[in-house]
């Protein structure tokens, strides 16, 4: 008997530490449109999300799926787990968005391709269970932000500057 009750305590402990960490479901809605620079909401496979999260402010790591865009300037409702903070305890949130067709945001930054920053917002984790709670739902919490594309006559008049340096430089 005192078996079975030390499997069974064990399995409710094993339980309650894969439910340890908040939840919350990534996504925005109409009042916090993702729009380029030129005023249009951004479409689907044309950006990708990513949700940083952290304890504090200053913790933030980038977390969970990346995420794409649902319907235009939307981002698809995505549920993820916020390791190192427990349920409904307060979190901080921040999204970084890129050109799809750049790996990461590091990447797009580095490839001067398109990118955007939310300003950095808390709220808190879904509730602890068992069943755990509901995720919260980040929508509504941070304002819509813009993904800045350089326009591509930015990008050929840079091409053609540093195609003439190389030019003058073989001449000489």
């Amino acid at each position: 008997m005192k078996k079975q009750l030390m499997i069974l305590a064990a399995a409710i402990a094993l339980t309650g530490s894969a439910f340890g960490q908040g939840q919350v479901t990534m996504g925005n809605n109409a009042g916090s449109l993702i729009i380029d620079n030129f005023g249009t909401a951004v479409t689907s496979g044309s950006t990708s999300f990513q949700l940083l999260a952290g304890a504090t402010a200053d913790s933030l790591q980038a977390i969970g799926t990346i995420a794409g865009v649902g319907f235009p300037g939307r981002i698809a409702n995505t549920v993820v787990n916020i390791a190192g903070v427990a349920p409904g305890q307060t979190a901080f949130f921040q999204i970084q968005a890129w050109q799809s067709s750049f790996a990461s945001y590091a990447a797009a930054v580095a490839g001067n391709g398109g990118t955007g920053l939310s300003q950095v917002f808390s709220a808190a984790t879904s509730s602890a269970g068992p069943p755990p709670g509901t995720p919260t739902a980040l929508a509504g919490l941070f304002p819509g932000f813009a993904v800045i594309v350089p326009e591509p006559s930015t990008i050929a008049l840079g091409l053609i500057g540093a195609g003439s340096l190389l030019f003058l430089r073989r001449k000489k």
